[in-house]
This record gives C-alpha cells, structure tokens and sequence, in this order.
C-alpha cells in the first residue's frame, strides 16, 4: 500500500456497521489461502499475515483495468485515484486489459503500489468475500509522527 501505508505501522481498524464501499482501505484475511511460495503466513508466527488493501468495487460492480489507458474503470467510469504514486505507470501481466464483475456478498480490492501489489487481479487472492473483511482502517496509530487518519 507503499506510499499510503508502510510495513510495521500500526492501524486501529474497525468492522462495527461496517458496509464496505469503494476507496476504503480495508484489512481482511483470505481465511488459509496460499499461494504455494510461502505467501502470507507469518514466519515467526507460522499464522497467517491479514492484508490491507483499498476496496475499488462492490458487488454487481464491473471492473476494468486498461493497462494501455493506465487507468481503472468501474462500471464504465473511469476512477480518479488520487492516492496513487506520482508517475505510475500499471504493468501488465499478462494481457493490455483485465475485467471482472465482482460477485455479490464481495469485493475488489487493488493495493496502492500496483506494480508490487498482489491483490484481486492475482487467482489466490481474488475478490474477496466480505465475511473475511476483519475491519475498515480508521486510523493510523503508529509511528506518532504519521498519526492520524488515512485516505
């Protein structure tokens, strides 16, 4: 989520009322998925690692990514995603354009540092069901020096 957010700091999160919507940044767990290359289990823990992700689109919603364009569309409308790197330039992997409709009860969800992001355009991760969201990041707690909230 590298520029929004950096490794070891800490969030307070929550997940009352919560009704995931796009442009949240929300951490969830995929509940045993694995990627077959040690992914995202903890190696001091031997747990699982939750993910933070940004929330791009909602069930019934229709996402596309346009490498050629560097530009994300859902539902035809293209997003201004003014949380991302100056410069950005989307890679492809694999073929110039991605689309998906995102199945109701989940969502879709991209990191911020696409180019190194492994997220819903990757088959272990996908859209995510909503039931594995643990929360909406509300705050970010640490260091103090970055205090405050996220957007």
């Amino acid at each position: 989520m590298d520029p929004t957010l950096h490794d070891g700091e800490m969030m307070l999160i929550s997940r009352l009322f919560y009704t995931p919507k796009p442009g949240d940044i929300v951490v969830f767990s995929k509940m045993g998925y694995y990627n077959g290359h040690g992914g995202y289990i903890d190696e001091k823990t031997g747990r699982e690692s939750p993910l933070v992700k940004r929330v791009i689109a909602v069930g019934g919603d229709t996402v596309r990514i346009d490498y050629d364009e560097n530009a994300v569309y859902v539902n035809k409308i293209k997003l201004d995603e003014d949380y991302l790197p100056d410069g950005l330039q989307m890679i492809a992997r694999g073929a110039s354009e991605f689309e998906t409709d995102v199945s109701p009860g989940c969502v879709f969800v991209l990191g911020d540092n696409r180019n190194n992001s492994e997220d819903s355009r990757v088959m272990w991760i996908g859209e995510v069901d909503t039931r594995y969201i643990l929360g909406r990041l509300l705050l970010r707690v640490a260091p103090l020096n970055r205090f405050g909230t996220v957007t």
